[in-house]
């Protein structure tokens, strides 16, 4: 879903014709603590990029279709 979101983000981008140049970083956070497995292929280069989004690149490089979530009852609500 993050991998959607930022793609959904960057096409917004595009079609506003923004100037990509001006960003140095992109920063994301979220309250959901989990784990998240990666396979061999992750830390291989990106070349794809334009051919494709970045959700159906990085979920080919990861381990497993779900996680599990960290669920105990010390997180304050």
């Amino acid at each position: 879903m993050w991998g959607a979101a930022i793609d959904l983000l960057f096409c917004k981008m595009l079609e506003d014709n923004f100037d990509f140049k001006s960003v140095l970083a992109i920063g994301s956070s979220a309250q959901q603590h989990g784990s998240v497995y990666l396979n061999h292929e992750f830390l291989k280069p990106v070349n794809q990029i334009a051919k494709s989004n970045l959700a159906d690149i990085y979920s080919k490089r990861l381990s497993r279709l779900t996680f599990p979530i960290w669920m105990d009852a010390c997180s304050p609500t």
